[in-house]
């Protein structure tokens, strides 16, 4: 009915703008007043099509904009974490904007600052690391927990030894780098005191060694500098962790 309608003032629009002699549109009008209304419900429905086409590309355009400040967003921090993952070293703006195809210029228009990123970066890090903690420790028996547990650090640390190096290297110069240490800490912790906490062991001592014990920088010391292999180095980790607790 209202295209009908449409249709319908379009056409007589159209014969009235086909009487191009001004006396006889001037006779036309006095003869046929309604003309004059349906021209002008002509040129206002006209007007408001153009309103809503004008919105409508400029919603798209909106949308385009959003989406590819999404896309450059994503690929900088994508590109940080690689050059990281790759090298083990924090990366300048220029290998960022290299490797993620964007302009040097382009990273701090996304981010207000390199601790933005950082924090960014960890959080999209931080997707990966976590679920990790989950199911974890399984079993119900304190050896079979503690030989999770070392399989667990070993694992995880594999993981994240490329940026644990870039994040002991800023984190007291960067207020970010310096919580998600201190978070991280806290959360390898909380894992082996809800251990001991299980089987009714609450000696702030062997806590403490054992957090020392299973810290990042115990394994790297393993690891890298004494060159031990995992299993070596979770026989050390477990009869350390037997002598600690005085078991069998």
């Amino acid at each position: 009915m209202l295209l009908n309608g449409y249709i319908a003032v379009l056409n007589k629009s159209l014969f009235y703008e086909n009487c191009r002699d001004c006396s006889i549109r001037g006779e036309m009008l006095r003869i046929r007043p309604e003309l004059a209304e349906w021209h002008n419900e002509t040129v206002k429905m006209d007007l408001d099509l153009d309103a809503w086409f004008d919105k409508k590309a400029e919603i798209l355009v909106t949308d385009g904009r959003t989406n590819r400040a999404s896309r450059n967003r994503a690929a900088i921090c994508k590109a940080f974490l690689d050059l990281i993952k790759e090298t083990a070293a924090l990366p300048s703006a220029l290998e960022i904007a290299n490797r993620s195809g964007t302009a040097t210029r382009s990273i701090f228009r996304h981010f207000v600052d390199l601790d933005a990123l950082y924090n960014e970066a960890g959080f999209e890090l931080q997707q990966t690391v976590v679920p990790l903690f989950v199911n974890s420790i399984t079993a119900t028996e304190l050896n079979q927990q503690i030989a999770q547990l070392i399989d667990f650090r070993i694992k995880v640390y594999s993981f994240i030894r490329p940026y644990q190096f870039v994040l002991q290297s800023i984190r007291f110069k960067s207020p970010y780098a310096k919580s998600r240490h201190d978070r991280q800490v806290l959360m390898f912790r909380t894992q082996i005191e809800n251990i001991l906490k299980e089987h009714c062991i609450c000696d702030f001592y062997r806590l403490e060694s054992l957090d020392l014990l299973y810290s990042f920088s115990t394994w790297l010391r393993l690891c890298v500098d004494q060159k031990l292999d995992d299993q070596q180095i979770r026989t050390i980790l477990l009869k350390n962790t037997k002598s600690i607790l005085n078991i069998p």
